[in-house]
């Protein structure tokens, strides 16, 4: 369970893990932060997705400069998956199709 490569600003932002970030994402602010705004798991890291990863940053894991970047091995990762470890975030995401990936 999780990311191969960084989401958010400045990251690779693989369609794959863009859509496991704002999966989990969406799931955190449904257990954790009712306030929050729902991302659409679209696979696309456009400016909502990286404010909601700096808004996670700072609001829940407590970083005072965050970087809006989500890295694999990442405290900010650490903390989204370890505060959930009984989710299955494939049902939150879109099927890949094969026209995708081409």
């Amino acid at each position: 369970m999780g990311i191969t490569t960084s989401v958010g600003r400045c990251g690779i932002n693989s369609r794959e893990d863009v859509l496991f970030v704002q999966s989990a994402l969406n799931a955190y602010a449904k257990k954790h932060a009712s306030n929050t705004f729902l991302l659409k798991v679209d696979g696309i890291c456009g400016e909502k997705t990286t404010q909601a990863i700096f808004n996670f940053q700072k609001n829940h894991v407590g970083i005072s400069i965050p970087s809006a970047r989500i890295d694999p091995q990442g405290r900010t990762l650490h903390y989204l998956t370890a505060h959930q470890p009984h989710l299955n975030f494939s049902r939150y995401q879109q099927p890949i199709k094969q026209a995708d990936l081409r």
